[in-house]
């Protein structure tokens, strides 16, 4: 007999094949479980996120070796309103990760998922489910994000770069030498206003995609007069990566003269301050 005082839940499941083991995704109205069964498991709900790490198997000789006693799993719970969540893919690698706001400008990776390697069987296919699943995650853990819209991870190791899409500007965090974690060190909005947030804080207008150069690890954005507006110092990112973020820069500063252009002629009137600053800053970049 049918109650219809109790509510069927619907759970959504997705699987992928990765480079641990079988990567499962269950996506529930008040809960999100990501997990490999017996190695991680990473869990949201409400305002609350947990991750749990197994600790690894031993293999070959060391099995063998007795223990003093068995290490328990590493556990730590966050709340989610106190900083940001990110879900990234890594460039050319399409590693799934993801990255928390600790405190106000501090980032720090949780965990990082690697896809089976080219030469495993089907591994295109794998390849294309953990894609798949990336994208769930991300649509299920949207309102944790804020206003971060994509976020794009480039580099290996500790000292990845973060590239973090808003809609109207990117952002560049990553790890300064000497420094533990990620923090913001770069901006480039779409109204050609590039600034650099470490050191000195250098800051000016790179209105033309032709502006945007890649010398050796250096990105470099110029204003029309040819003096230097800014400069984005990536060493630990591959040439190729540093090509593709040169890429994205580009096209966000590209057309920032009509862009301002149009933002001061419709601008009411109550908003004359905003629109004479706004024609201000373009007679200065002209």
């Amino acid at each position: 007999m049918p109650a219809p005082y109790r509510h069927v839940t619907q759970v959504e499941s997705y699987q992928a094949r990765v480079r641990e083991g079988l990567l499962r995704l269950e996506i529930a109205p008040r809960h999100v479980l990501l997990e490999i069964e017996g190695k991680l498991s990473l869990s949201i709900h409400e305002q609350f996120l947990t991750w749990i790490a197994h600790p690894p198997e031993r293999v070959g000789w060391r099995k063998w070796i007795p223990r003093k006693k068995d290490p328990k799993p590493k556990k730590r719970s966050v709340r989610l309103d106190e900083g940001r969540l990110l879900i990234a893919s890594s460039h050319l690698t399409d590693v799934l990760s993801i990255w928390f706001e600790e405190k106000e400008g501090v980032y720090r990776c949780l965990l990082r998922i690697e896809p089976v390697i080219l030469l495993d069987a089907a591994a295109l296919q794998a390849w294309k489910a953990l894609e798949e699943l990336g994208k769930r995650l991300s649509a299920a853990t949207s309102k944790y994000a804020r206003d971060a819209l994509v976020a794009t991870e480039y580099g290996k190791g500790a000292h990845t770069a973060l590239v973090v899409d808003y809609k109207h500007h990117s952002q560049v965090i990553a790890r300064p030498v000497f420094r533990e974690r990620h923090i913001p060190v770069f901006e480039v909005h779409g109204s050609g206003k590039v600034k650099n947030l470490k050191g000195k804080g250098q800051e000016g207008l790179c209105v033309s995609r032709y502006s945007v150069t890649l010398s050796g690890d250096r990105i470099r954005f110029d204003q029309v007069d040819g003096s230097r507006a800014a400069e984005l110092h990536l060493p630990w990112v591959s040439p190729e990566d540093r090509k593709h973020i040169r890429v994205r820069f580009q096209d966000t500063v590209d057309g920032a003269h009509e862009r301002m252009l149009d933002d001061a002629l419709f601008l009411d009137d109550s908003d004359e301050e905003d629109s004479e600053q706004l024609l201000g800053e373009l007679a200065e970049a002209t």
